[in-house]
């Protein structure tokens, strides 16, 4: 291995055969490895560097700008590689197929005669490819690339960070491949050669320079690309594109999108692949293909050929004349616009054809299929062929050819001016519709449909059974002869039906209220609109439409059908027939051959008839309403019915179902029949009769002992009355002072806004007195008073005990009257209820009420609401239920149950159970016979329950707090839970038993012993005594030890003198013998010492504590703070 080294000079340094360093220093060094691995460094000034070999490195450390360096290389070399960046220049030797890469400089790299691929990456770069098929890719920067000879390919596109950049493109000789992003790049070809085909791949919008054949668009933008003199391929991308041709035979390809193909001069071929496209061979003899999609063609000559290979019906594809020539369409093309003025000829095919002329005179020829032919300008002459044509014409020459006489095919003219059908020409069209300003339409003998637009229009049917449509406007309608049907829409407009043969059926189709006038038959209400529709003289057919119509045939035997809606039907004089459809309908009948006719079985249907004759009910009806003045009856069926009678005296008979009877003013005599039947009375002479329920038809006679019960039927009273036979119940009506009775039976008397007088008589009866001040006389049996006023009146004088009778108030309430047991509050409202001397039930309504019991052994009951509860004297059963309620038991032995929420529980005198169920509910005893069960389980602390005693007390199971009242001395014990107890203001035991319990004294000589768990003592006021009795129920640690929160030396205590000091010892019961010092360890049984505010206790000798107490705030204790 060799080092070879130049001076400062301008050296030339050529290594060995192996592996070589080379070093240049300063000055313009050659630099040549040769064979082997080199090394390679020129230090500064112009350096030229030589490698062959894949080992070879090179380092160019100088960055000066002046300098420029280069590199020979016979092999793929780049001048990113480590070592190279400095270097500006690149030369590929040799015949081999190799590469050369730049750097982020200016760059200048030459290829060799073989195919190179040559990367310029970032910077200013020029790229020279010479001979070989090269490819040149310029990266970043304003790149000049130059392909030399060969089939070349020069990329000059950027990143899209860079798309700005200015590349300059060379290709030379051969089939050169331009690929360009920016508008500034530019692409010089100068080689003429026909025999080369040259391509531009643009990410852009382009035009081709010269010497340019092939350019094809990328990307996904919507681009235009334009080609030159020369033939030229262009091709699109999948966006919309515009490509022109421009000059020379060329090749245009759309591929997908909306593109718009423009061949130009010469004889081009246009595809335009996928999408709605426009294809436009320019001048010349064109071929033109449009795809898939809704396309465009453009023709001027017929050389054009169009190729349309889309079969689908919903493509539609149209071909535009622009050239004096005669057009017919090919296959799977439906539409053709004639262009300009000339008079030219436009021909369909077998497809559904819209042909438009030009403004000059046009033949159009729709041959098969149901074809559109529009002349526009100029007078035309519009053949449609076979199938259902339009034609649409706007000038009085236009000239019409109908020859197709099959049946089955409807033709139609669409006109802007005065049009008839009436001529031979037009003997086969069946349809115009006026359009634009046009005012008048006349048919053929051919069935016509007549349309008219929003101008006053005439519209003439001729012979045939026609449809004439005014549309908008005022019209004027005339059918002629044959079945017309007149379609209105506007009150101004007329209807001229002057046949009167009695084989023509003519028919008016209204969307507003119409009578039908002289010589038409029928009538149809359209729309849902609310409207009307009336006959003639003539049997017309009435139809109605989705909304609440009204049909009046009027005179004739007419046919009336109300469709849905609620729909009233008035059959006029005639024999009619009456059909209601669906909803509540309304039939008017004037003779009994009227026919009614109601198949609606839905119960949410009430159907009703009205009539001045006497009449029964057909199937489906409901409701019958006697018209007139005359005395005639009314008979339902078996359907729940209504009757209402005239000012006469009427018989109305419900039948079976739950009927409603009003007989109307005059003496009427009302028969319920079968069901729970309501009778409405307004005179004394109205008789009503309910016979009892039976299987047979022939009524019976029921006597007081065996009442009917299966059914209940109504009086509704506007008057004074009193229940008759198998009648229960009774409501007086109206606004004036009543008075209402009922009978044996279990009656509900309702009274009205005034002050009426109420009176059950027999039977368990309910009485309502409505609004005013109201007297209510039950009467025997079990009877139930609704009072809403203080100046109701209840009078019950039945003092049997087997009869219970009950008070429903809306407002307070004090059962003063005697011989009424119950009470029951109404509504929402917070308000009152007492009880008297009996054994009452007093029940509560949702708010928040105050129930008093009083005397008797009463039944209270809360409800909802934030109920108060006071038992009185007896022995009374309280109910809070839901609610934060009060329950006061009273005298007497009370059960008391508080139900949901925080309720308080105090049983009063005697002994008394208290139950409060869920809740943090309070109970206060004051009996060692007061029992307190409390079932609900929770370790919630919203739902703790807690008794407040005057006596001792042991709390029972489910109870956690205990606070004592009151000022004698008494004990207060726990449970097993986590128990708070609280003495009074004297000397108290408190004992907490199990669980974690705090345990207060408060004031006065108070012993508090805690128990098992961690127990908190506070003794409060007083000398006050802790007691331990038990090393079982101590502990050593912090999370389970006493506290004792209060102690106070010289005054309270803590009472050790139940343990045993010294286990380990024979003796019983020995006592503790000294407190020793913080420091000091223990050396003996029944030794005692406080460690930081803790109380540590020695029973068996050693130098551990068996058990300690922590006393808040206290630091030493001695002999004279206990009880050994």
């Amino acid at each position: 291995m060799a080092t070879i080294k130049g001076t400062s000079a301008n050296n030339s340094l050529t290594g060995t055969t192996s592996d070589d360093f080379l070093y240049g220093f300063e000055g313009n060094d050659t630099l040549d490895g040769g064979a082997g691995k080199d090394l390679m460094d020129g230090g500064s000034g112009n350096d030229v560097y030589y490698v062959d070999n894949q080992g070879d490195s090179i380092v160019e450390t100088s960055q000066l700008a002046s300098e420029i360096d280069k590199v020979y290389s016979s092999i793929t070399w780049s001048l990113s590689a480590a070592g190279n960046e400095n270097i500006e220049r690149l030369a590929l030797t040799g015949t081999s197929a190799i590469d050369g890469t730049g750097n982020a400089l200016d760059n200048l790299i030459d290829g060799n005669s073989a195919a190179n691929n040559v990367y310029g990456m970032a910077g200013d770069d020029i790229l020279n490819g010479n001979s070989g098929d090269d490819t040149l890719v310029g990266g970043t920067g304003n790149d000049t690339l130059n392909g030399g000879s060969g089939n070349d390919t020069l990329n000059g596109a950027d990143p899209a960070s860079a798309s700005d950049e200015s590349d300059t493109l060379t290709g030379g000789t051969g089939n050169d491949t331009y690929v360009v992003d920016s508008a500034e790049d530019v692409i010089v070809e100068t080689s003429t050669l026909s025999t080369e085909i040259d391509t531009v791949q643009s990410s852009t919008s382009w035009v081709l320079g010269s010497n340019l054949e092939n350019l094809r668009l990328n990307g996904t933008q919507s681009s235009f690309g334009v080609g030159n003199e020369l033939d030229n391929a262009i091709t699109g991308n999948s966006a919309n594109n515009v490509l022109s041709g421009a000059a020379g035979a060329d090749q245009l390809t759309g591929a997908a999108g909306n593109d718009t193909l423009n061949g130009g001069l010469g004889n081009d071929a246009l595809s335009g692949g996928e999408g709605n496209d426009l294809l436009d061979g320019g001048s010349g003899n064109d071929v033109m293909e449009g795809g898939l999609g809704n396309d465009t063609y453009i023709v001027d000559s017929l050389s054009d050929s169009v190729l349309e290979d889309g079969t689908t019906t919903t493509e539609i594809d149209t071909v535009i004349v622009k050239g004096n020539i005669n057009w017919q369409l090919g296959l799977n093309v439906e539409n053709l616009t004639l262009y300009g003025s000339l008079a030219i000829n436009g021909t369909g095919n077998e497809r559904n054809n819209l042909i438009i002329g030009s403004s000059g005179n046009n033949l159009l020829s729709g041959a098969l299929g149901n074809d559109t032919l529009n002349g526009g300008r100029g007078q035309d002459t519009l053949d449609g062929g076979a199938g259902n044509d339009t034609y649409v014409v706007d000038d009085i020459g236009d000239t019409l050819i109908e020859t197709a006489t099959s049946s089955s095919e409807i033709d139609t003219v669409i006109s802007s001016l005065d049009w008839t059908l009436n001529t031979t020409a037009q003997a086969n069209i069946e349809n115009l519709t006026l359009s634009g300003d046009a005012l008048t339409a006349t048919g053929n003998a051919k069935a016509n449909r007549l349309t008219g637009n929003s101008s006053d229009n005439t519209l003439s049917g001729l012979a045939g059974n026609d449809r004439l449509d005014g549309g908008a406007g005022s019209d004027l309608l005339i059918g002629g002869a044959g079945n017309d049907t007149y379609v209105v829409d506007d009150a101004g407009d007329v209807i001229d039906e002057s046949s009167t043969s009695t084989s023509e059926i003519d028919t008016v189709e209204s969307s507003i209220t119409w009578t039908l006038g002289t010589n038409l038959e029928k009538l149809t209400l359209t729309g849902s609109t609310a409207i009307s529709g009336y006959g003639n003289q003539l049997a017309n057919t009435l139809t109605g439409n989705t909304g609440n119509n009204r049909l009046s045939g009027q005179l004739g035997n007419d046919t009336l059908d109300g469709g849905s809606g609620n729909d009233t039907l008035d059959g006029g004089a005639g024999t009619d027939r009456m059909i209601g459809g669906a909803g509540n309908d309304t039939y008017y009948l004037d003779t009994l051959n009227d026919v009614v006719v109601e198949t609606g079985t839905a119960k949410t249907e009430i159907d009703t008839v009205k009539i001045a004759l006497s009449y029964t009910l057909g199937s489906n009806l409901e409701n019958l309403v006697l018209m007139g003045s005359a005395a005639i009856n009314g008979t339902g069926n078996a359907l729940d019915n209504t009757l209402t009678g005239n000012s006469a005296a009427n018989i109305l008979t419900g039948g079976d179902g739950s009927d409603r009877l009003d007989g109307g003013r005059g003496n009427d005599t009302l028969q319920g029949g079968l069901g729970n039947d309501t009778y409405v009375v307004d005179s004394t002479s109205d008789t009503l009769i309910e016979t009892a329920q039976s299987t047979n038809t022939d009524p019976i006679v029921v006597s007081k002992t065996t009442p009917v019960t299966a059914e209940i039927d109504t009086v509704e009273a506007w008057l004074d009355w009193t229940l008759g036979t198998n009648l229960e119940n009774l409501t007086l009506m109206g606004t004036d002072m009543l008075e209402g009775r009922g009978n044996e039976l279990a009656n509900v008397i309702t009274g009205n806004a005034a002050d009426n007088l109420l009176f059950g008589m027999g039977g368990n009866d309910r009485l309502i007195g409505g609004g005013g001040a109201d007297v209510m006389d039950g009467g025997s049996g079990n009877d139930t008073y609704v009072v809403d006023s203080i100046g109701d009146v209840v009078t019950e004088t039945n003092s049997s005990s087997l009869e219970v009778d009950t008070i429903e108030s809306a407002i307070s309430w004090t059962l003063s009257e005697a011989n009424v047991e119950n009470l029951t509050l109404t509504g929402s409202t917070g308000i009152s209820g007492y009880g008297n001397a009996l054994s009452n039930t007093i029940v509560g309504n949702t708010g928040a009420n105050l129930l008093g019991g009083l005397g008797g052994n009463d039944i209270l009951q809360g409800l909802a609401g934030n109920d108060t509860l006071n038992g009185g004297a007896g022995n009374d059963t309280l109910g809070g239920d839901a609610g934060k309620d009060v329950l006061n038991g009273g005298d007497g032995t009370d059960f008391m149950e508080g139900g949901d929420d925080n309720d308080v529980l105090n049983g009063g005198k005697g002994i008394d159970t208290m139950n409060g169920g869920k809740g943090a509910d309070l109970y206060i005893v004051d009996s060692t016979n007061d029992t307190v069960t409390e079932t609900i389980v929770s370790t919630l602390v919203s739902e703790l329950d807690t008794v407040e005693s005057t006596i001792t007390y042991t709390l029972t199971g489910n109870v956690e707090n205990l606070t004592l009242k009151g000022s004698l001395n008494i004990n207060g014990t726990g449970n097993d839970l986590n128990n708070t107890i609280i003495g009074n203001s004297l000397n108290n035991n408190l004992d907490g038993r199990s669980g974690a319990d705090l345990l207060q004294g408060g004031d006065g000589n108070d012993t508090l012993m805690g128990g098992d768990g961690k127990d908190i003592l506070t003794g409060g006021n007083g000398n006050d005594l802790f007691n331990f009795d038990a090393l079982s129920e101590m502990s050593l640690t912090n999370t389970t030890w006493d506290v004792i929160t209060d102690f106070v030396r010289g005054s309270d205590k803590i009472d050790l003198s139940t343990l045993d000091a010294d286990t380990a010892s024979t003796a019983t019961n020995e006592a503790f013998t000294s407190v020793i010092d913080s420091a000091t360890a223990f050396t003996t049984a029944g030794q005692l010492k406080v460690t930081s505010g803790v109380l540590y206790g020695n029973t068996d000798a050693d130098s551990t504590a068996e058990f300690a107490i922590a006393l808040t705030g206290i630091t030493s204790l001695s002999t004279g703070d206990f009880v050994l």
